[in-house]
């Protein structure tokens, strides 16, 4: 491609000159000429030639003028450009003209041999330029890229170091946790081995130190240990299962009128109970109920109030060395209903702020060291708190390290479906010296302990160690008014037991005890055909009670 060069003159006779050398002595570039400055100016910023050839006398706007504008301008500023003059020759001449940017200054007339060496000369200057310029280009393209790149893998090191700052970070979260959950399983082994061991060492301590020179003054007093630490070795195991239970969502709610004061009562002396059992003599137990709620049924699980105010007591017995414990209920109406406010009250050690938001958490105790005063397993506020979940309602407590504490159940009051009757409890059946039970029990400490209670009250027995022994019998024996079923026998279940007997004998009453105390399991026996379900550790005053109300009438 040939190269161009740009003659600015405004003489034609000049310019036509130009054209003839550089036909002759430059063929391989292409001129282009422009008769004033301005013109100049317009052609070298269109055709961006290689060298400019400029006259330095020009009306309107002399070479001076132009060649700054030209060295002014972006993209004609790196064109090389010759000055041509006839008359300013001087030295000053040559210097303004190299001021004003120009790279060569030729003077008229024209040398043609001259003139294409040093047109010639500045096309090699312009291309080594350009070949520089490219370089450089390429050059600045490349730390422009690298520095891009550069850039990106700083952000990127930056957000790596970010995300490997939320990583440890979430690392050292979740080894605190773990390490927590360690200690609260290591708290939770420790108390749950000292809380177990403790009864069972009375259990069998006392069971091993009667004998036949054991006066029975101290069989009794014995007798009354071994049952405390019996009843407190259930307690604990109970308070596992309903957690364990709570967790998985199996527990249901079961809602039915009751009378709270009937309610109240019967854990007054259960707490009262309990306050022998803690040796809390110098504690007073009080409760009241608003007037209103005295014959007013109450709707909602009777149960797991039953639960909710037990564990809250025991948990303010439990606490208070000094003092009163006291619990109450209300009823609270707005409009959107009414709701039941129960409460339990402590003058005891109180709880500090920090311990307030862990204290429902479950197998949490203000004190886990091997020297605490007081026991259990750090369970019942959380049992407590979700069964008040279960029931619609929350706990809230207030509290004041030395001064107390007071934990508050709230819950919604519904209303008793009116579709849904009640039924009359069927009168007792009659005891005659011909009924007789069968007991279906594969363990004989168990049978033994059900046929002392049973025969101690006039009725007969007979014993099954198997389900198809119970079958057997039912089949055979006619005289058999009623059967204590065991759920988990060998050979034969007890649900399929039952299904058998009730084929052969429809009428014959079926009460199911088991020590799966789940609640699927109680719905499977029901629908296996058992009249009751009872749980063991099985409470005389139960047994009778069920035997009493299913047995047939006389």
């Amino acid at each position: 491609m040939n190269s161009k060069v740009l003659a600015i003159d405004d003489q034609e006779d000049n310019l036509i000159s130009l054209h003839a050398i550089f036909k002759r002595f430059i063929p391989d570039c292409d001129l282009i000429t422009a008769g004033s400055g301005k013109k100049g100016i317009e052609k070298a910023q269109k055709e961006k030639p290689d060298v400019i050839l400029l006259d330095i006398i020009m009306p309107g706007m002399d070479g001076y003028q132009v060649c700054r504008e030209l060295k002014a301008d972006k993209e004609t500023a790196i064109i090389p450009i010759m000055m041509l003059t006839a008359i300013k020759t001087d030295t000053q001449s040559i210097v303004s003209g190299l001021e004003a940017g120009a790279d060569a200054f030729f003077s008229k007339p024209i040398d043609p041999v001259e003139l294409s060496a040093q047109v010639n000369v500045l096309l090699r200057m312009k291309r080594t330029e350009d070949k520089l310029r490219d370089r450089q280009q390429m050059l600045e393209d490349l730390v422009e890229e690298r520095t891009d790149e550069l850039v990106r893998a700083n952000t990127e090191l930056k957000k790596e170091i970010v995300r490997r700052k939320e990583t440890e970070d979430k690392l050292n979260i979740a080894l605190e946790k773990a390490q927590a959950a360690d200690r609260v399983k290591s708290n939770f082994l420790s108390s749950i081995s000292h809380e177990l061991r403790t009864p069972l060492n009375a259990i069998i301590g006392f069971s091993e130190i009667i004998d036949r020179d054991t006066s029975i003054d101290e069989i009794m007093e014995f007798k009354k240990i071994i049952n405390q630490s019996g009843n407190h070795l259930l307690h604990l195991v109970e308070g596992i299962f309903d957690l364990t239970l709570l967790g998985s969502g199996d527990l249901k709610i079961k809602k039915d009128d009751f009378n709270l004061y009937s309610l109240f009562e019967k854990i007054y002396h259960d707490i009262e109970q309990e306050k022998v059992n803690l040796n809390r003599d110098n504690i007073d137990i009080s409760y009241s109920v608003q007037p209103e709620l005295r014959e007013k049924p109450v709707f909602t699980d009777a149960a797991r109030i039953e639960k909710i105010l037990t564990n809250l007591l025991t948990n303010a017995l439990k606490f208070t060395e000094a003092g009163k414990v006291e619990y109450g209920a209300s009823e609270e109406k707005d409009g959107s209903g009414s709701s039941l406010r129960l409460w339990v009250r402590d003058t005891g050690t109180g709880i500090s702020k920090k311990e307030q938001e862990k204290i429902f958490d479950k197998f949490c105790q203000a004190d886990n060291s091997l020297s605490r005063r007081y026991g259990g397993l750090g369970i019942g506020l959380t049992i407590a708190k979700k069964l008040a979940g279960l029931l619609g309602g929350k706990i809230e407590l207030e509290s004041e390290e030395g001064k107390g504490s007071v934990f508050t159940l709230t819950i919604p009051q519904g209303q008793k479906d009116s579709s849904v009757s009640d039924h009359d409890e069927e009168a007792p059946g009659q005891i005659t010296k011909d009924t007789t039970i069968l007991i279906v029990e594969d363990e004989n400490s168990s049978y033994q302990l059900l046929k002392i209670w049973l025969e101690k009250a006039g009725y007969k027995t007979k014993w099954a160690a198997t389900g198809n022994a119970a079958i057997s019998i039912c089949s055979e024996e006619k005289n058999i008014d009623m059967v204590l079923m065991d759920l988990n026998l060998p050979e034969v279940n007890g649900y399929d037991a039952t299904r058998e007997i009730k084929k052969l004998r429809p009428q014959l009453p079926v009460i199911a005890h088991t020590a799966y105390a789940i609640p699927g399991n109680r719905q499977m026996a029901l629908e296996a055909g058992c009249e009751d379900v009872l749980i063991k550790p099985l409470q005389k005053h139960e047994v009778m009670k069920a035997v009493e109300l299913y047995l047939p009438k006389s």
